[in-house]
């Protein structure tokens, strides 16, 4: 190699490197994040920090309105739940008075259907009582006529109320299978 060819490269080598250092330079002024670095900071003047500073203020202030405006509404549902709250207690109040309510009517009910099932059982054995007094003066045959057309429980109970010598004589007048049914259920202690 000689010396221009020498001098050739150097100078090549030289000029490249000038000119990468000046497209480097060029491209940083031009976009930094090109070369993967940070923005330039922009130089600011009195006149935009007095606009951004009042952007600023204009911005807090409508996050503050905001924020106010969702701390009326926090309050106003704080306010809403609680009277719900309060509704719903004296409801759940008003409930248990009306269920104790309704507990001692269905009590006090069924005291008196109770009672109306004695009175009217106590009606039934008097009324039955009166037609064995009344049989035990009748005819025989007529009373195995009517007993006949009775139920059988209440034909036996006639039965037992009657003077044992008059009821004979009425079971001797009835079907014999119909007297066999009363004298039976009439062991059976109704």
């Amino acid at each position: 190699m000689t010396k221009k060819q020498l001098l050739a490269i150097v100078l090549c080598i030289l000029f490249g490197g000038i000119l990468i250092t000046f497209g480097v330079i060029g491209v940083y002024k031009k976009d930094p994040t090109l070369l993967g670095l940070p923005p330039e900071a922009i130089p600011l003047d009195s006149a935009s920090l007095v606009m951004v500073d009042s952007t600023a203020i204009k911005a807090e202030q409508e996050l503050q309105r905001q924020e106010e405006a969702r701390q009326r509404e926090r309050d106003s549902l704080i306010a809403l739940t609680k009277r719900l709250s309060d509704s719903l207690s004296r409801q759940a109040g008003q409930l248990d008075s009306v269920s104790v309510a309704s507990g001692q009517f269905e009590a006090s009910l069924q005291a008196e259907r109770r009672q109306n099932t004695r009175d009217r059982d106590s009606l039934a054995v008097a009324n039955l009582e009166t037609f064995a007094q009344i049989y035990n003066n009748a005819n025989p045959q007529e009373v195995a006529q009517i007993l006949a057309n009775l139920d059988i429980r209440d034909a036996a109970t006639i039965l037992k109320m009657m003077k044992k010598k008059n009821a004979a004589k009425v079971l001797e007048a009835m079907a014999p299978e119909q007297a066999a049914s009363i004298v039976t259920l009439s062991t059976l202690d109704i």
